[in-house]
């Protein structure tokens, strides 16, 4: 019975030990996702294009099979049909937006006529045909519109097709790009063989340049082209042995292409993401896996729908974020910003619109000394006031209940001078109850972003408030015991009384989980090790730091971390924490303690051995 007891001793120590070894890896888990809101409602539109515009969703209904044909945009729920012209409509492409206005092509009409529609009156109006290339027979491929309103074309002069006995069957095509203002560019030759090339429709950047890409199906010639402003043309080479799917030019110089290569009979799909360095192209880090559709952002912002299952990401640093979910096979995506973007269904039938209220802008501060309120402007009315006193350094920012989404993104940037530490957030407690939408508010170099989910309403009346605060706090006693940042984010949350009478506090949410996103400057991190950094919660009943992972994204100088419930944080450094209140063992420590464990176990297992042998 003894030996018995000895054995199982010695095997939770062991299980002991594996425990806590696995724990500080555990400190490093990305945190649960919080709620994500879902779109599940699809229009019932074939579509043979669409693209995002602002607020404004522009569609061709072109499928044959439907009864009523039409060029339309959606607009706050509302369709405005442009035009139900059935000779034009069956030969639209899309080529994009300039000035409120959204330029359309009908391929195969005589002269390939472009047409514009005006997106506030929807007037729909002839602008010119594809003009004629005077340097040979031009065959019209793909065109675009620049930011200044110029018309870039692309297609093959085949006036120059040859057979080249000596070197084999081979087409000889010259490709060929000019504008409507007299630029014209002669890509260099091309050798087909059974191979076929394919060259991306010209589009204009987030830099404002002019760019497009050349590939075979075979990936043996991968190129990509950039005209500037001043009709410079740049070629760059980019690596052979996979096919370009797809190209869109984002922020801070980045290249984003959507490729594959196809081994063992099926495609493998990723995207790689270049930058310009000197000339040539840098391979800053390949996401593999990713089988869907990219498109950039007004802001430059890289998004991807995974449309097999219905899940739209934001590349967020070197992490694609999930942000809204739509019904799976909803292949195309267009994306204006991150409130408003369009999805489109397989084969093209169905779509869905992500429609959320338009972000604020706020004015600058006016009034008196002490107290001062950004107000709402006869032209564009806010979402939100803005009172700051200068003696106690601190804002309140209060929403107005008509204009929030409570099922969308309330994202809200009030303007704050930086000596302004501590935020309040008020919002209209009955305005959001129930609601699956969020809370985002960037101030003082935090952006935070609460579910509605997360608060409990236990009490709130009419006229009811939710408070949000956020104190930063320089040098706090606390940071003692702790390798840190120099700083603590103090956050709460409560409901009050329209009286202002405090209901309850809030501290562990109800349901969900807020974001946490803080802009690091080199002086906070000067002294850290940014590959062991972590967010650091100090528990009140055990006077402890608790590390609650996160992330650090040193491109954009920002860490990022999710938690369930409001307390004092701060950003630390795993393993550099003081043997005061809140110790972290390190993995050196814990690895040594356990071994500990395991020979002290052994040694019972080896006495029972022995002493059945003594025992014989």
């Amino acid at each position: 019975m003894k030996t018995q007891k000895k054995k199982s001793f010695a095997i939770l120590l062991v299980l002991l030990f594996c425990t806590m070894l696995l724990k500080p890896f555990d400190l490093k888990v990305k945190a649960e996702e919080p709620s994500v809101p879902k779109f599940m409602d699809r229009l019932p539109e074939s579509t043979g294009f669409f693209a995002q515009y602002k607020n404004k969703t522009i569609i061709n209904n072109t499928v044959w099979d439907s009864y009523n044909l039409n060029y339309s945009v959606y607009e706050n729920g509302v369709k405005h049909v442009i035009t139900n012209d059935f000779d034009k409509l069956r030969w639209m492409r899309f080529i994009g937006t300039y000035n409120d206005s959204a330029y359309s092509i009908c391929t195969e009409l005589p002269g390939k006529p472009i047409y514009r529609a005006d997106l506030n009156t929807y007037k729909f109006e002839f602008v010119k045909n594809v003009p004629e290339y005077t340097k040979g027979s031009f065959y019209y491929k793909d065109c675009s519109v620049d930011n200044n309103g110029a018309l870039w074309f692309l297609g093959t002069d085949c006036s120059t097709s040859v057979i080249r006995v000596n070197e084999g069957e081979k087409k000889y095509i010259k490709y060929i790009l000019f504008t409507d203002n007299g630029f014209s560019y002669e890509v260099p030759t091309l050798y087909q063989f059974d191979d076929h090339a394919y060259f991306g429709k010209p589009e204009v950047g987030y830099d404002g340049n002019v760019w497009f890409y050349k590939s075979f199906n075979n990936g043996a010639d991968n190129k990509i082209y950039r005209v500037t402003s001043d009709k410079q043309v740049s070629e760059f080479d980019v690596e052979a042995g996979y096919i370009i799917n797809d190209m869109k030019i984002g922020a801070n110089g980045n290249i984003y292409i959507d490729g594959a290569t196809y081994t063992a009979g099926k495609y493998n799909n990723f995207v790689k993401q270049y930058k310009n360095v000197n000339g040539k192209l840098e391979l800053v880090k390949k996401y593999d896996n990713l089988a869907g559709e990219i498109d950039v952002d007004v802001n430059g912002n890289l998004w991807f729908n995974k449309d097999t299952i219905g899940e739209i990401y934001k590349l967020e640093g070197d992490t694609f974020v999930k942000k809204y979910i739509v019904n799976p096979w909803m292949g195309g995506l267009k994306v204006y910003d991150d409130n408003h973007m369009v999805v489109g269904g397989e084969g093209g039938y169905g779509l869905t619109i992500i429609s959320i209220d338009d972000k604020n802008t706020t004015t600058n501060p006016v009034g008196d000394k002490n107290t001062t309120t950004q107000p709402s402007t006869p032209e564009t009315k806010e979402k939100f006031a803005v009172k700051i006193d200068n003696n106690t350094k601190s804002a309140t920012v209060s929403l107005d209940s008509a204009q929030i989404s409570k099922n969308g993104i309330n994202e809200i940037t009030p303007t704050i001078s930086n000596d302004v530490q501590a935020v309040e957030t008020r919002v209209d407690a009955s305005a959001v109850n129930g609601g699956t939408g969020s809370l985002k508010m960037n101030a003082s170099n935090v952006t935070m972003e609460l579910p509605f989910s997360a608060v409990d309403y236990e009490g709130t009346t009419e006229g009811s408030y939710i408070s949000v605060k956020q104190n930063i706090i320089a040098n706090d006693p606390l940071l003692s015991a702790i390798k840190d940042i120099g700083k603590v984010f103090d956050f709460s949350l409560a409901t009050y009384k329209q009286d202002g009478t405090k209901i309850k506090d809030i501290h562990n949410f109800k349901s969900g989980k807020a974001k946490i996103s803080i802009k690091l400057t080199n002086e906070d991190i000067k002294n850290l090790d940014t590959t062991k950094l972590s967010a650091f919660y100090y528990n009140e009943e055990t006077k402890m730091w608790e590390s609650v992972g996160g992330s650090f994204d040193k491109n954009a100088m920002t860490f990022t971390f999710e938690t369930s419930h409001f307390s004092k944080y701060t950003i630390a450094q795993i393993n550099g924490a003081l043997p005061q209140t809140g110790t972290v063992l390190n993995n050196l420590d814990l690895i040594v303690l356990g071994f500990m464990f395991i020979v002290f176990g052994a040694l019972f297992l080896g006495k029972k051995f022995s002493f059945k042998h003594m025992s014989k």
